[in-house]
Order: C-alpha cells, then sequence, then structure tokens
C-alpha cells in the first residue's frame, strides 16, 4: 500500500503573541514544528505499516526551504521519502490555491513512487484553523473523502474510519484511493519517542 501525508511546518502557537497593532502573529523568533494534526496523520499511517511492512510512507510539503526540517523529522519517525514543493509565488497562497498547488504535486509524485492508496491530512493547520486544504484536495483529485477520523483500519481496498461525530463516532468507509484527514487520536502525536515505544510494545504483545 502506498500511503502520502500532506505536512505543514508551523510556528508553535504555544510560543506565540499578538502584534497589537497590526493584530497578526508575531513569527519572528518563534520556532517552527511540524502540525500537530498532521502528526497524528504520520503516526496513523506508521501503524498501518507497522501491520504490513511492505507499505510506503511519502510525506509531502508546500513552504520555504526551512520547511525541511519538518520534512527530516518526518523521515526520521517513519516515512520512507520526503517531498518540498517550494516557490516565492506560492506565498501568501489562500486555502484553494494551496489545495491546487498540493493536488499538482501529488499528481506528479505519483509519476515517481506510484498511485497512492491514501492520501492523509491533518483535519487543519494550528496557524490557519480552516479545516479546508484536506477537502479541497480530495475535490481536486475527484477522489472520496473522510473527515475527522481517530482511528483507521485498511481491509484490502477498503477504509474504515472511526471518525469524530458531534455526539460519540462513527464508522465511515471508502474505497481507494480515497482522502482521509485526521484529528486528535488516541495515541499521542508522532515522536521519534512516541515510535520506538510503540514498536517495543508491539513486538512484546506478539511473544
Amino acid at each position: 500500500m502506498n500511503m502520502l501525508i500532506c505536512v505543514k511546518q508551523v510556528p508553535d502557537t504555544t510560543e506565540i503573541k499578538i502584534n497589537p497593532e497590526t493584530n497578526t502573529l508575531i513569527r519572528e523568533g518563534v520556532p517552527s514544528i511540524v502540525n500537530p494534526y498532521d502528526g497524528y496523520a504520520l503516526e496513523t499511517a506508521a501503524r498501518i505499516k507497522d501491520g504490513n511492512p511492505d507499505c510506503k510512507i511519502v510525506v509531502l510539503s508546500m513552504g520555504p526551504k526551512q520547511a525541511e526540517s519538518a520534512l527530516r523529522e518526518c523521515l526520521s519517525i517513519g516515512a520512507d521519502k520526503a517531498y518540498l514543493v517550494s516557490d516565492k509565488a506560492f506565498g501568501g497562497s489562500d486555502t484553494l490555491a494551496t489545495s491546487y498547488i498540493l493536488s499538482q504535486a501529488i499528481a506528479k509524485v505519483e509519476e515517481q513512487e506510484g498511485k497512492f492508496d491514501i492520501i492523509f491530512c491533518g483535519k487543519q493547520a494550528i496557524d490557519g484553523d480552516t479545516a479546508q486544504v484536506g477537502a479541497e484536495i480530495a475535490e481536486h483529485l475527484g477522489y472520496p473523502q473522510i473527515t475527522y477520523g481517530v482511528e483507521v483500519e485498511v481491509d484490502g481496498g477498503l477504509v474504515k474510519v472511526k471518525r469524530e461525530a458531534e455526539v460519540g463516532y462513527t464508522i465511515t468507509a471508502a474505497h481507494t484511493p480515497c482522502i482521509v484527514t485526521m484529528t486528535q487520536t488516541f495515541y499521542d502525536p508522532v515522536t521519534l519517542l512516541s515510535r520506538v515505544k510503540w514498536q517495543l510494545k508491539r513486538r512484546r504483545s506478539q511473544r
């Protein structure tokens, strides 16, 4: 199975301040991190791969050159390959432009990596909170989409998603290829330490 995760490097909002004159975020001097919801998406894909080592995980980001550090972090955790889409012309893109650029980039990457069965996105970026890009990518590609996922199970060509609902959870399924956006899962966002702990726990349970 071929899986793609769209990731974004974002400022750590726990350390952000607001400019009182412009009412905009002060980004200078603020550390950048992998968008936490994208971390949940990567961890979900990594857990699917744990059960099927033949799976491949590719990460894709649109951003400036400094976003390479976010991609390197993803590679250190579980991704097999990473691509950065970067151009000064993309600066200031709204969600429609961003989703279109990413959809075109996905098609180009597929020429190298093969067709993706599942495209994962975080439900939203913490520096924008629009929750639009994942859904718009699905529209550009003409793929079925499942939003607000908390758990994902793959059964052949069927993707079953436990998704957050207004009250409780629902189970929704779609055939591949499809797009799934992830919200906060039942496990921590992916980090190198959490990956190691999960793999050790899984190995113990298989003994």
